[in-house]
């Protein structure tokens, strides 16, 4: 039997955040996600990224891991640039504006997942535990049971669910969510330019929905993504290469010069939910 003072399930970026925290804290703290931990950054970006801001780079300072996040790959910006198609509206600003070296960083959620786990190896009040499932959720008055599909029990103080947007945990202790569809999708995708991104994040308002290029850690390569109607969205994800990237140039007006994608395109749902409940005892 393992006893902890409280298990997360989830080893998103959320999940292993407070993970790392609590045990830097000296608290106890079990992680359990059924996907494997092994994360490997490669040479290709990652198509999922995260724009961080000052205060996101100011905790994982505090939790020491940014230093090996911008080692690994990250791309600082120093202007945002926002814009509307069909107008003459236009939104600019720098981090000079603010006395600051950048506004914030584009770091792909693996870069950052894979500095949190291996700063998590190293605490001994943290275990992590991947490929692993738990079967059975029972709580008391003081604890929380989980019993592991190996038939391995946890007891916990505190579970904490991280485990995503259909969250199961939710579910079993039905606690209730407001939600609604947008009724768009975002695709997203690895994009090279001809002309270089300049540390510049750059957004125009098209008639279906923004469509944003976040500059990578290569001069000439962004990551997009662009929210549209599902209907506009199975069209674009239909177009060949070539067909999508004179598409891409067009809409954003050609600020960045020729666009070649140089990844797969990706599509997923825009839903928000926001729980009525966060907490069951």
């Amino acid at each position: 039997m393992m006893q902890t003072k409280v298990c997360i399930v989830g080893a998103g970026c959320i999940g292993l955040t407070l993970a790392l925290g609590l045990a830097k804290a000296g608290i106890e703290v079990v992680v359990l996600d059924s996907a494997s931990g092994d994360i490997e950054v490669g040479n290709e970006f990652g198509l999922r990224v995260s724009a961080l801001s000052l205060a996101s780079q100011a905790l994982f300072e505090k939790l020491d891991v940014w230093q090996d996040i911008i080692t690994t790959r990250a791309q600082s910006y120093q202007k945002m640039d926002v814009r509307d198609q069909d107008s003459f509206g236009k939104i600019s600003f720098t981090a000079a504006d603010f006395d600051s070296e950048h506004l914030g960083h584009i770091v792909e959620n693996d870069v950052i997942r894979q500095s949190l786990i291996s700063q998590l190896n190293d605490q001994d009040s943290a275990t992590l535990m991947f490929n692993t499932r738990y079967k059975e959720i029972h709580q008391s008055d003081n604890d929380v049971f989980l019993t592991l599909e190996s038939g391995q029990p946890i007891i916990a103080k505190l579970l904490v669910a991280c485990d995503g947007a259909n969250s199961n945990i939710r579910q079993i202790f039905k606690m209730p969510i407001t939600f609604w569809d947008y009724d768009h999708h975002a695709i997203v995708a690895t994009i090279k330019t001809q002309l270089p991104h300049d540390n510049v994040a750059r957004q125009v308002f098209l008639p279906d929905g923004p469509l944003a290029f976040l500059p990578l850690a290569e001069k000439n390569t962004h990551s997009i993504v662009w929210s549209t109607s599902p209907e506009h969205a199975k069209q674009l994800q239909a177009l060949s290469d070539d067909e999508f990237n004179k598409t891409l140039m067009a809409h954003f007006d050609g600020q960045c010069g020729l666009c070649e994608v140089v990844s797969e395109r990706a599509a997923f749902p825009l839903t928000m939910r926001y729980s009525k409940k966060w907490l069951d005892n």
